[in-house]
């Protein structure tokens, strides 16, 4: 679920795209067609969309199209070009806002879209995450070792993924690569192994495990969301029931909150 104003949001689930303009009171289906991915970026909205018009499809029919709605357009355009899901599904793609345009990942390929409606190619080394900070999408690069997260590399582009800068290794961890999200005012949040939550902030280029699962449990930790840079909320699931964490410093330190 995202909004864009106090009133104006949508919700995505299963392929349906659904929206309000009155602050969730009221919904109504967007008919778009089905909806692999969503997001929103300032003032404009993003779903990448399979031509298929079958929402049962598994597979989908390998072709997508990038509509973005603004503001100031006030209804949804449809960007001309159409983008192949390769030999992959179209449920491996990916769409990721980046102020002001949006950056598109599939198994096809990695492309940079704008509200001009103008759709390019760029450099795929790395896999967007989303903003870093305004105008600073974050990559992960490097991906392998069985999924090892201290081999992985972070990266920034300030061009919308037409050429990466690397800012940081991953943590010191063994554990497999799991949920990373940022608060969107230059701090990284990476969980491990499905058990640790560690910190980067990038003005310093260091990690801290700032939250670990109850010991002795099948816990994981997911998902981690951010509502602004300071105020973010992480899950905790498994076979000591469900927790949920709230932070009020940029994530440094989490404590319980009840469930309802």
């Amino acid at each position: 679920m995202r909004f864009i104003t106090p009133k104006v949001g949508w919700y995505l689930q299963a392929g349906e795209l659904w929206t309000t303009s009155n602050g969730g009171a009221t919904w109504r289906l967007v008919h778009l067609g089905v909806v692999k991915a969503f997001t929103t970026s300032g003032d404009s909205a993003w779903a990448l969309v399979d031509d298929c018009p079958d929402s049962t499809s598994l597979t989908g029919c390998g072709r997508l199209h990038v509509w973005y709605r603004t503001s100031e357009a006030g209804s949804w355009r449809q960007i001309p070009r159409a983008l192949s899901t390769g030999s992959g599904p179209a449920a491996g793609a990916l769409l990721v806002a980046d102020h002001g345009g949006a950056v598109v990942f599939t198994p096809g390929g990695l492309f940079s879209a704008t509200t001009h409606g103008a759709l390019v190619e760029v450099d795929p080394t790395c896999e967007p995450m989303g903003t870093l900070s305004p105008g600073r999408l974050l990559g992960l690069c490097g991906m392998g070792g069985g999924g090892d997260a201290s081999v992985v590399s972070f990266a920034v582009s300030t061009d919308a993924g037409r050429r990466w800068t690397h800012i940081a290794s991953g943590p010191p961890s063994h554990g497999w690569s799991g949920p990373i999200t940022t608060n969107d005012a230059g701090v990284l949040f990476y969980v491990t192994g499905g058990t640790t939550l560690w910190r980067l902030d990038t003005a310093s280029t260091t990690w801290t495990p700032v939250l670990q699962t109850t010991a002795n449990t099948t816990d994981e930790i997911y998902p981690v969301y951010f509502a602004d840079p300071n105020h973010g909320f992480a899950f905790e699931g498994g076979s000591s029931g469900m927790h949920l964490f709230v932070t009020d410093d940029a994530g440094l330190t989490w404590n319980p909150a009840p469930v309802p």
